[in-house]
């Protein structure tokens, strides 16, 4: 491979894609290129135009083509001895929606979370009533408007067997530990006896 002389960058998303590249490396190659820089590839919220609202760090986005496309890239760049830079920020995580599963998965179970030590989160507030709780300012009006108004309501996602706080398009898991106490608030004598188990 090149020393490092010369990159371009790549803004790659759903219609300038990552096998969009491959077909251009050649003409890269002969302007001097010796690297390409591209844009985030990790799977990001869809739709997304830059790719830093990732939502699954362990996938290439299948919108720029996946992992088979990456591979194509990276074979065409080694046939022209280039190489590969790759935009990576380990904070540039979508929150917000539902389509972030560790996201979620922190909203859930806290600091028990598998993914709680992956976002930069101040666990111990100076404030006394914040203490054990994470504050989101997600909500549009004030809380007791928000409530009154039912702008929150809890939900039952069946698909997923959650329990959760939904205000527009985001999702807030209820922690599964306190599924009984909502279980023994319900009218139905079957889902109360459940509570107790």
């Amino acid at each position: 491979m090149k020393p490092l002389t010369a990159t371009l960058r790549l803004q790659l998303h759903s219609d300038f894609t990552l096998d969009d590249a491959v077909p251009l490396v050649p003409y890269f190659a002969r302007l001097g290129i010796s690297h390409l820089y591209a844009s985030p590839i990790l799977t990001a919220r869809a739709g997304s135009r830059h790719g830093y609202d990732v939502v699954d760090p362990t996938r290439v986005n299948p919108e720029l083509g996946g992992e088979a496309a990456l591979e194509r890239l990276v074979a065409a760049l080694r046939q022209h001895g280039m190489g590969l830079i790759l935009d990576t920020v380990s904070n540039h995580m979508a929150v917000g929606g539902a389509d972030n599963p560790w996201w979620q998965s922190l909203l859930a179970w806290g600091r028990r979370s598998p993914y709680a030590e992956f976002f930069d989160i101040q666990w111990h507030s100076s404030d006394p009533l914040l203490a054990g709780q994470l504050l989101l300012p997600f909500l549009g009006s004030d809380y007791g408007a928000a409530l009154q108004n039912g702008e929150i309501p809890l939900t039952f996602d069946a698909p997923q067997g959650r329990f959760e706080v939904a205000h527009h398009e985001h999702r807030f898991p209820i922690c599964p530990l306190d599924y009984g106490r909502i279980l023994g608030q319900a009218e139905d004598p079957r889902l109360q006896a459940l509570a107790a188990h």
